[in-house]
């Protein structure tokens, strides 16, 4: 029996676990006030969708080789470039392939423009490595934007519960990068790569909107 459990939890099996690498993504949402001051802050890990990984695998290999960069044959160019935000919830399931009810950052509502730029991707750096093993994400959304004042919505109140991380490959065109409408009627349906819900956060014109989403490679 002992022979067994050295078997299969011995050190060979150890140092198999360890060299299988995970993705973790974790997400940070925060209000804040005219003042700069956080009155809201929600925080937790996502999941990464199916989508996401096939995104992966296809992006790391090779099509075709060439030792000349531009003849190279690449199965993806395309790379995670917008955030989306909605007000529905549903499990954090990696079969996840949209968001419950997604609205548009400059409507409110299910008009206007879904996919969100994201700002420039930056490598947060740790205090053992230099090595880049996360990519950190984000964006700031202004006032007005999602908290949008209408006729129906004369606060520009707005309860989002959910949210995704997308590419700027257009998948109803092979992920094509050049084509992507980022309009809600034309992108409302595109799945996400990455996918979190989390506690619901009151987006009111009194508040700007911080979103930081790592994406963690351990």
């Amino acid at each position: 029996m002992i022979k067994n459990l050295l078997k299969w939890f011995g050190p060979s099996a150890a140092e198999t676990i360890k060299s299988e690498p995970s993705i973790k993504g974790h997400m940070t949402i925060q209000l804040l006030d005219h003042r700069g001051k956080v009155v809201q802050q929600s925080e937790g890990y996502n999941i990464w969708t199916l989508t996401g990984r096939e995104y992966l695998s296809e992006l790391i290999a090779l099509q075709s080789f060439s030792a000349i960069e531009a003849n190279r044959g690449l199965y993806r160019n395309d790379r995670v470039a917008y955030i989306a935000m909605g007000t529905g919830v549903q499990p954090e399931v990696a079969g996840v392939s949209q968001l419950v009810y997604p609205v548009g950052y400059d409507s409110g509502v299910q008009s206007g423009t879904y996919l969100a730029i994201l700002n420039p991707a930056e490598f947060p750096a740790t205090s053992t490595s230099t090595t880049r093993t996360s990519v950190r994400f984000s964006r700031t959304f202004t006032s007005g934007e999602y908290s949008v004042i209408t006729t129906q919505n004369p606060t520009g109140t707005i309860t989002l519960t959910e949210s995704g991380l997308f590419t700027d490959g257009d998948p109803t065109n092979n992920f094509a990068v050049g084509t992507l409408s980022t309009a809600f009627a034309d992108s409302e349906g595109f799945s996400p790569v990455a996918y979190k819900t989390f506690e619901p956060i009151t987006k009111t014109p009194d508040f700007t909107m911080n979103i930081v989403w790592e994406v963690r490679f351990v």
